[in-house]
This record gives structure tokens, C-alpha cells and sequence, in this order.
């Protein structure tokens, strides 16, 4: 039970300290704003696409303001956007500007480490009750 507390207090910690001093911005840059379209290239596929500067940039999801990864609406407004470490276009929900998409970024980061405690959780309390249920054969508890 120790253990299970101490790994809880670490998590925590490491979570904190990442939201005070971890988190580095993306830098990103906000090109258009554009809709949604629909276009089908094979009977039953349909692929969503935003025009941006005279091209049709095709894409699967889109940032929204929580930080996931979402599928497009058709006919809503996104917002294209690239970042310093990647140059493709990319798609934001809604009207979104350059610290709210940053701040997106940044909420995907602490949520995994939430995800990947709350496994190391489950871990640690499987083994425990496995431990538990252990019983000695009588003839050996003397």
C-alpha cells in the first residue's frame, strides 16, 4: 500500500512540475480560416477538405480547444495553421488564434502522463491483490 501511495505522490509531481516548467509553446502560426468541405472519390469514401490560398489541402482531424484530435464537421470553420517544428498545414476547430491552439498543444502533454499513470496505477493494484490472494497450504503456515 506504500508503494501504491509513494507512485500516486510521484505522479503528481511529475505532473505539477510539468505544467510549471515543462511545457515548451509550439510557436504556431495561423494561416486562414476556412470551411469544411466534402468531396467523394469512391462511392461510400468521403475525404474533408478547407481551401487555403487556392489549394485544396485534404485532412482526417481537427485540434480542438481541449487539446484532441477531432474528426471535422462538414461545413464548419476551421482554423489552418503550422507550427515551428512542423511546416504542414494543420487544423484547428472553430476560430481559434495562436495562444489558443498553443494552449491545445499543451493540454495533450499532461493528459498522457495522467494516462499512462492511471495504467502504472492499475499495475500496481493487480499485483497487490494478486499477493493477497495467495494462501499458504495449511500444513505449511507452522
Amino acid at each position: 500500500m506504500r508503494n501504491i501511495i509513494l507512485f500516486i505522490v510521484v505522479v503528481f509531481c511529475a505532473y505539477m512540475g510539468y505544467d510549471k516548467f515543462g511545457r515548451r509553446s509550439v510557436f504556431p502560426k495561423v494561416v486562414a480560416e476556412c470551411m469544411v468541405q466534402q468531396k467523394s472519390f469512391v462511392e461510400g469514401k468521403d475525404s474533408m477538405f478547407a481551401v487555403v490560398a487556392g489549394k485544396e489541402h485534404f485532412f482526417t482531424h481537427v485540434l480542438n480547444k481541449s487539446g484532441m484530435w477531432v474528426y471535422p464537421q462538414k461545413d464548419s470553420l476551421v482554423t489552418a495553421f503550422t507550427t515551428a517544428q512542423n511546416s504542414n498545414l494543420q487544423f484547428a476547430a472553430g476560430k481559434a488564434t495562436a495562444e489558443d491552439i498553443d494552449k491545445s498543444f499543451q493540454g495533450q502533454i499532461p493528459r498522457i502522463i495522467l494516462l499512462f499513470a492511471f495504467v502504472g496505477l492499475v499495475i500496481l493494484i493487480q499485483h497487490y491483490q494478486s499477493e493477497e490472494d495467495i494462501v499458504m497450504p495449511p500444513d505449511e503456515q507452522k
